[in-house]
C-alpha cells in the first residue's frame, strides 16, 4: 500500500494553519477537523477496498478506525512547524486523499488550494527552506 491514513496531529495542523490564515474560524476546527480526516479514509477504502470492511490493517497509524473521525476535536499542536514545514504536509495529505472520485470537488480539496494559494502569494513553495527537510507526514 502505498497511501496511508494521516495521524490526527497532521490533521491538528492543518486544521491550524486553516485558522492562522482566517480561512476557517477558532469555531470551526472540530467540524473541518473531521471533514479533512474523512477525506483520507474515503480515498483509502476508495483503493483499498478490504481496508473498509474488517475496519483494520489501514496503513498509517496502528491504532485508527473509522470511529476516530466522527470523534475528532481539534487539538493545537506543538510549535515549530514553519511554512514551507506546512505546505510539504498540505501535499502529504492531497497524496493520501485524492484516490476517491469526490475528492476534486471536496471541501477540504478547496481549503487547501485556498491555504497554498495563500502560501505561494506569500513566496513558500517546495524551493523554499525547511520543504525538504519536512517530515512527509507526521
Amino acid at each position: 500500500m502505498s497511501a496511508f491514513i494521516v495521524s490526527k496531529g497532521h490533521i491538528d495542523l492543518l486544521v491550524q494553519a486553516l485558522i492562522e490564515a482566517e480561512i476557517i474560524s477558532d469555531a470551526a476546527a472540530d467540524e473541518v477537523g473531521r471533514t479533512l480526516w474523512q477525506e483520507n479514509p474515503n480515498s483509502i477504502w476508495h483503493r483499498y477496498p478490504d481496508t473498509f470492511e474488517n475496519d483494520a490493517d489501514y496503513p498509517g497509524p496502528m491504532d485508527f478506525s473509522k470511529a476516530d473521525v466522527g470523534g475528532y476535536t481539534y487539538t493545537a499542536p506543538a510549535p515549530g512547524w514553519g511554512p514551507a514545514a506546512v505546505l510539504k504536509q498540505i501535499h502529504c495529505y492531497d497524496y493520501q486523499s485524492c484516490e476517491h472520485p469526490g475528492w476534486t470537488l471536496s471541501q477540504s480539496r478547496i481549503w487547501l488550494r485556498v491555504f497554498e494559494d495563500h502560501l505561494i502569494a506569500l513566496g513558500v513553495t517546495e524551493t523554499s527552506p525547511g520543504y525538504d527537510s519536512a517530515p512527509w507526514g507526521i
